[in-house]
């Protein structure tokens, strides 16, 4: 490819400095759906895309860059955020495209279990602040159910350490308020946020709660650190959204009405919060399908236990006599507990002996 003529298509500065108003008036867009557009964009300017051309010529780029990317292995997932972040720049363009969407397949939750947090957790014991730091991260999202986003927006001022809340900037610039459990906050056996921010932040940003060895902590990075950390586990399928799986999950499997669950989320549709109740479904349809379960149609009938009444005499007669009259002997006879037996095995009943048949 001619140099040249990259550098000619590259969006300038100018034109991107106007994508970002117009995406944030007209658009109404929240700055982090900004800044992951523009990220977006510009991987696909990176890979022979030219923004700038014409309608006819950007689709046949488009699809050619989508076809190469599937027949690479790419979900469809993965190609529809390249979608709304065209969608969003022909709007800027005044283009009339659309591209659609992908039709996306519905994969099953896979929600870590109490003992796979356990093994995440014990891969970050050592006292050193990246050690301390990761520890504290995992023990927030799954205390907290925060977005990596969510996460990484955190800064030193969002946290009231009087009132014990935090202030969490969601999706669409919306902002909660959650309460932090106690623990988190100030707990001496466990990795707090007090701890953490007191004695093994590193101060490379002056706002950012949670920072690497060159500043703020970005969603990319935080995903590497779970994966290391979920690889070192033997649990390499956990990414950082598990982890807000095992909070919902947990919210809901202790009891908590679905409408706090919405909230403590951040869901604006209580569809979305619903999700969670298939897999508490699928726990009762287990639970009751059980096969430990006692069932009184299932159980066998035990042998019951002859036990000889209050007039021993009366009962030790009635055996002999059903005995003594199988044989036709009369007489003393040798039984054992009233059933008769070989002659190798047969013992005397010395309290019948005055026992007349």
């Amino acid at each position: 490819m001619n140099v040249l003529y990259a550098e000619e298509k590259m969006v300038d500065e100018t034109t991107w400095k106007k994508f970002i108003d117009h995406a944030i008036v007209r658009q109404q867009l929240a700055e982090i759906t900004v800044r992951e557009t523009i990220r977006k964009l510009k991987y696909l300017e990176k890979h022979g895309i030219n923004l700038m051309t014409d309608k006819e010529e950007l689709k046949k780029q488009v699809y050619d860059f989508f076809s190469k990317k599937l027949q690479e292995g790419a979900s469809h997932s993965a190609l529809n955020h390249y979608v709304k972040a065209l969608n969003r720049w022909c709007k800027f363009r005044e283009i009339d495209i659309k591209f659609k969407k992908y039709r996306e397949t519905a994969k099953p939750r896979r929600i870590p279990l109490t003992n796979d947090l356990k093994k995440l957790m014990d891969t970050c014991k050592n006292r050193t602040p990246i050690d301390k730091r990761d520890r504290t991260i995992i023990f927030t999202l799954y205390k907290m159910g925060l977005r990596a986003m969510e996460l990484c927006n955190l800064n030193l001022d969002d946290i009231d350490w009087i009132n014990g809340t935090m202030t969490i900037r969601g999706k669409g610039g919306k902002i909660r308020y959650l309460p932090i459990p106690h623990d988190l906050l100030k707990g001496k056996n466990v990795p707090s946020l007090l701890n953490y921010v007191k004695y093994w932040r590193l101060d490379t940003d002056k706002k950012a709660l949670f920072t690497t060895q060159k500043g703020r902590l970005s969603p990319v990075y935080l995903r590497s650190i779970i994966k290391k950390r979920a690889r070192q586990a033997g649990i390499p399928w956990i990414h950082p959204h598990s982890l807000r799986h095992y909070y919902a999950t947990n919210l809901l499997r202790a009891g908590v009405n679905i409408r706090v669950v919405q909230e403590l989320l951040g869901h604006t549709d209580i569809k979305t919060t619903g999700i969670y109740l298939h897999i508490i479904e699928t726990d009762m349809r287990n639970a009751v399908e059980n096969p430990n379960l006692e069932d009184p149609l299932k159980l066998k009938p035990k042998r019951k236990k002859q036990h000889p009444p209050k007039n021993r005499h009366r009962w030790l007669k009635n055996k002999i006599k059903s005995v003594a009259g199988l044989e036709g002997i009369k007489g003393h006879h040798r039984i054992y507990f009233g059933q008769h037996m070989p002659d190798f095995s047969l013992c005397w009943f010395r309290r019948c002996s005055h026992v007349q048949i």
